[in-house]
């Protein structure tokens, strides 16, 4: 392609399309260059992702503790019940890494605070859905976990129907919005190591 845009005539060669098709193909070229002169090696720390995903998760667990003793206090036994028996798996999980797994003072870098910040939003997301798959309202997996998604992204989309919802459920949607709307994740991942 790039010998045929050389036969055209010299001024068919500075408009049109030729002409960016040219720029866009000479850009690729150029990006391609420096990336190879650089040739950045990342080192993954799995330490840090280990700790910071183990407290969210027992952060997590705890705002669903708390939907799951109003799903009690309501009388809404299967939501809630999923809500609390997740809730006492991922507080049990965070506590064993944040209290058996030793760690000393770690350094987040650069390229690794990101990877923190989107692996903690899929992951905070999977934790949030099991209640909404187990609540005993027939949910999807595809819908759970998009409500979840919608909760800690604050977009506040929702498939589900938010009246027929058990007000457990709802809340924890609610506390999922409040998490990522506080900015959770960043001020993990600012703070916490």
């Amino acid at each position: 392609f790039f010998f045929f845009f050389l036969l055209l005539p010299y001024d068919r060669r500075q408009t049109g399309t030729f002409h960016r098709v040219y720029t866009v193909f000479t850009a690729l070229l150029e990006f391609k260059s420096c990336l190879e002169r650089l040739k950045l090696k990342m080192h993954i720390n799995y330490k840090v992702y280990i700790k910071i995903l183990g407290f969210l998760t027992a952060i997590v667990g705890l705002g669903m503790l708390m939907c799951s003793a109003v799903g009690m206090f309501f009388g809404e036994w299967t939501a809630s019940g999923a809500l609390l028996i997740t809730s006492l798996v991922c507080i049990a999980i965070g506590f064993v890494i944040l209290t058996q797994l030793r760690f000393r003072k770690i350094n987040l870098r650069f390229h690794e605070g990101w990877l923190i910040a989107c692996m903690s939003w899929v992951y905070c997301s999977l934790l949030g859905a099991v209640p909404f798959y187990f609540g005993g309202m027939n949910y999807t997996i595809i819908g759970s976990f998009f409500e979840a998604v919608a909760g800690f992204t604050t977009t506040g989309c929702s498939v589900f129907d938010i009246s027929l919802m058990p007000k457990c459920l709802a809340l924890w949607k609610a506390v999922a919005s409040w998490f990522g709307g506080m900015g959770i994740l960043v001020f993990v991942v600012s703070i916490f190591p």
